[in-house]
């Protein structure tokens, strides 16, 4: 029996690389670069801008993090504003416990397996897209924000991956949050905001909200300290607002690609805040602002001081201001 079992692993595996084998000589993984960091930081935006690029293959928000990694509250229905709780339901976070199905005790059999998914579903999307787009050795794209939680666990599944590091003033994520759920937004019939949030709901959401960022942006962090410089890149959203031609061109030259000007000229006009009619942008609408530092008028202070006991070093961490 034990003959038999190595043997099927062995074939399984053989199986399995001979399916994910892209160009010759490359890893399927090695094509995928994962946009991680937290919802409302401008990843949308940034993903349409690197559309643009022939070989770039945009994958908007699979579901892969939040399918391995749902925070406790979310797995019980809670409302946002009712639960502080950031606990992960993660395969770490019950490792020990032989009837987990992402226990370590069986982690040689789900591992390869789970590898194996990710990279013949994405590679799938790559085919598909490269045909569509007449371009060979496509380069997928994958912003995944609300699954940034499991960002440690991912890149230890698939360590040849790129990271890309979408990084944004926490407390304006926040803000821009707290903004989307709002009686009347774009967000609210998801949360079932029937009326604005009282004083005490605002507070309790803007907890909850923080304790999620802190989660995910650490999370986040602890892959990208792990990887070597090749396959790590961090971008700043307040940089990429005031100089969107110059950030493009450093991630796509860290993507080993040319920056077209003409063709990213044009995209980066259309695609820019101003550009966009003033019906379809501003409060309760999915373009907000793109204002940094916009919590400081729109948080009490209260509001300020209860995020920042929770924010406060991870914001420091990234170069934040504390205050």
């Amino acid at each position: 029996m034990t003959i038999r079992t190595r043997r099927y692993d062995v074939l399984d595996r053989t199986r399995s690389e001979w399916l994910l084998r892209g160009p010759p000589g490359r890893s399927i993984a090695r094509s995928l670069v994962w946009m991680l960091g937290s919802p409302r930081t401008g990843s949308t935006w940034l993903l349409y801008l690197l559309a643009v690029h022939p070989r770039i293959v945009p994958i908007d928000e699979p579901g892969i993090g939040y399918h391995l990694g749902m925070f406790a509250a979310d797995a019980m229905g809670a409302h946002p504003w009712a639960f502080e709780d950031a606990r992960l339901l993660l395969p770490h976070a019950r490792s020990d416990d032989r009837q987990y199905f992402f226990s370590r005790h069986y982690e040689n059999v789900w591992r390869p397996r789970l590898r194996g998914l990710i990279l013949a579903r994405m590679q799938a999307q790559l085919r598909t897209v490269a045909r569509e787009k007449q371009t060979a050795h496509p380069i997928g794209v994958i912003k995944e924000p609300a699954g940034s939680q499991v960002a440690d666990f991912l890149f230890t599944v698939l360590p040849e991956s790129r990271l890309l590091f979408l990084v944004r003033d926490g407390r304006d994520v926040l803000d821009s949050a707290l903004d989307a759920v709002r009686h009347g937004s774009w967000l609210a019939d998801q949360f079932g905001a029937t009326a604005d949030l009282s004083p005490e709901e605002r507070l309790g959401f803007l907890r909850a909200q923080a304790h999620r960022w802190v989660a995910r942006t650490g999370s986040v962090q602890r892959a990208y300290e792990r990887l070597p410089d090749r396959q790590r890149f961090l971008v700043r959203y307040e940089d990429l607002r005031v100089d969107t031609k110059k950030g493009l061109r450093e991630i796509l030259a860290w993507l080993g690609l040319d920056y077209d000007e003409a063709l990213f000229g044009e995209r980066v006009a259309k695609l820019s805040f101003e550009a966009v009619p003033e019906a379809e942008r501003g409060t309760g609408k999915f373009t907000r602002a793109a204002s940094p530092g916009m919590w400081r008028q729109n948080l009490t202070a209260t509001e300020q001081t209860a995020i920042a006991e929770i924010m406060g070093d991870a914001l420091a961490a990234l170069g934040y201001s504390r205050d």
